[in-house]
């Protein structure tokens, strides 16, 4: 589940947002200048876009390269991802 606070400072305000994201258990999310969140899912090996609807806009599958952990978007949509390589030998 995601909670977006409109403050971090005021938690006790509650969310303006919420969603729920699949295979999202723990990681480091990433916003771009749109209003897109960025969610690397170590659970089930992928990385979901998700509009500032909430709606999943984009899923990248990343299962034969790695867990992903953390995202980071360039002001050109450039998207790093990092996480634990797959060992594919085996």
């Amino acid at each position: 589940m995601i909670e977006l606070y409109p403050s971090a400072r005021d938690p006790g305000s509650g969310p303006a947002a919420t969603w729920d994201i699949g295979g999202l258990n723990e990681g480091l999310l990433t916003m771009d200048a749109s209003g897109r969140l960025y969610v690397p899912c170590a659970h089930v090996r992928d990385l979901k876009v998700v509009a500032p609807d909430g709606q999943v806009e984009r899923r990248l599958d990343l299962r034969r390269h790695l867990k992903p952990w953390s995202v980071a978007v360039s002001a050109h949509g450039r998207i790093w991802v990092c996480g634990k390589a797959i060992n594919q030998d085996r």
